[in-house]
């Protein structure tokens, strides 16, 4: 964008009685309709809980259960407590939310639009436009996920 349509965009968002209007408005199909053809990645968990072991010990678990008997695994069926489980509780709960890291939240009046959730802000491109090494910074650099 030139200089002339940012003082623009600019004034136009100062302005009262102005609505945002998200760019969906003018689609043909219906909002958030999009999403057959995107195939949703399997969970996984996030990057400051993966260090706890978490996943090794739930395989522990798992191995040692396939490895007993139906007839040994229905008294635990019927209990429904499962103490061995909650042996590490406490390290879990001081790493995921004690010294977690913090979600990254949306600017205050972000409007929400279909494929947000995909979309990653580049976070190498943003430093380098707001240093001044590129002459020309263009337009915003997003990474598609999906």
């Amino acid at each position: 964008m030139i200089v002339a349509e940012l003082q623009q965009k600019g004034n136009l968002k100062a302005s009262s009685n102005i609505i945002l209007l998200p760019h969906h408005w003018c689609f043909k199909r219906k909002y958030s309709q999009g999403k057959r053809g995107i195939e949703k990645p399997a969970w996984e968990l996030p990057d400051f809980i993966k260090p706890v072991g978490t996943m090794k010990v739930r395989q522990a678990l798992q191995e040692r259960e396939d490895q007993k008997t139906t007839k040994a695994k229905m008294p635990k069926r019927v209990r429904l407590v499962d103490k061995e489980r909650h042996a590490d509780s406490q390290k879990f709960q001081n790493r995921g939310f004690k010294r977690g890291a913090k979600s990254e939240l949306t600017i205050l009046g972000d409007l929400y639009y279909e494929g947000k959730a995909l979309l990653v802000w580049d976070r190498k491109k943003w430093k380098e436009r707001c240093s001044g090494k590129t002459p020309f910074p263009g337009r915003l650099q997003w990474k598609n996920l999906g």
